[in-house]
């Protein structure tokens, strides 16, 4: 049985855990640098009588990408962070099965560390694991 996202802020971390970590420190200078840029430009203090509501949804994307500068490239960088965790699990079970002598290993690894194992042996062939 599958469980329920939280929202959009854990589907990100578990989108950038699926990539090679490289791509989620990659995305969160990337988001860090667009939103910064965003965020610093310069409001106008004066305002056209009929372009009011045209500055006050400026201000709010501002506003926007001053909080986000921070809290989306953190998220980025926790993904990457379980990315690396999740390589190094999968490549301790290929060690660790290669390792051993015992013939019921396989029967005693739970069905989700023997997904994993499995994974990892085709990537190690070249394969692409979905």
């Amino acid at each position: 049985m599958s469980r329920r996202k939280n929202g959009m802020a854990e589907t990100c971390i578990e989108i950038t855990a699926t990539l090679p970590w490289w791509t989620g420190v990659t995305f969160a200078i990337v988001a860090y640098s667009v939103l910064h840029h965003y965020a610093s430009l310069e409001i106008p203090t004066s305002a056209v009588p009929g372009q009011i509501g045209h500055m006050v949804i400026e201000q709010m994307g501002r506003t926007f990408a001053y909080y986000g500068q921070y809290i989306l490239p953190s998220l980025f960088l926790v993904g990457a962070l379980a990315s690396i965790f999740k390589r190094r699990k999968r490549k301790g079970l290929i060690n660790s099965v290669s390792n051993r002598k015992s013939e019921n290993i396989l029967r005693d690894m739970d069905w989700r560390d023997f997904e994993l194992l499995v994974g990892e042996a085709f990537r190690m062939r070249g394969f692409s694991v979905a």
